[in-house]
C-alpha cells in the first residue's frame, strides 16, 4: 500500500554515507518537492532511500511517499525471515538480498520498486 508518511517518523536503513548527495537532493526537494520513487517501508523502518529520507528532512518536507509492506505480510514470514529483514534494513549495500526476500514474500509492487532502486544505484555507479 502506498501512502504519505512524515519523514521524521521513519528510521533510515543505514547512516548517510554521502553528505554532499543529501545536500543536492535537499536543494532539489526545496525547489521541486519529492520527485523520486516511494521509499520501501516495513513498520517504521525504511529499507530503501537513506539519502532521500535525510534530504526530505533537511528540506522540511512534511510527508514523503512510501510503499508500506503491511504488517500482515511481514507477520506471515518466519522468525528467521523477520530477522533477515532487520539485518537487511541495516545493511547499506545489500539490495540484491532485499530483492530476494521480496521475491519470497511475493509482493509484486515492492519487487518492482526494489528493482528500480537497484537500477538507479547501478546507473549512478554505486
Amino acid at each position: 500500500m502506498t501512502r504519505d508518511l512524515p519523514p521524521r517518523s521513519l528510521r533510515p536503513p543505514h547512516p548517510v554515507q554521502d553528505c554532499a548527495k543529501v545536500e543536492l537532493l535537499a536543494a532539489s526537494m526545496r525547489e521541486h518537492g519529492w520527485q523520486s520513487r516511494p521509499l520501501l517501508v516495513v513498520d517504521e523502518s525504511a529499507i530503501t532511500g537513506t539519502h532521500r529520507l535525510a534530504a526530505a528532512i533537511a528540506a522540511g518536507l512534511e510527508t514523503v511517499p512510501c510503499y508500506v509492506l503491511s504488517s500482515g505480510v511481514v507477520g506471515e514470514i518466519s522468525e528467521d525471515e523477520a530477522e533477515r529483514w532487520w539485518q537487511l534494513a541495516n545493511d547499506a549495500g545489500d539490495d540484491d538480498s532485499r530483492l530476494e526476500l521480496l521475491d519470497e514474500i511475493g509482493d509484486a509492487e515492492a519487487i518492482a520498486l526494489m528493482r528500480e532502486e537497484i537500477d538507479a544505484a547501478e546507473a549512478a555507479g554505486a
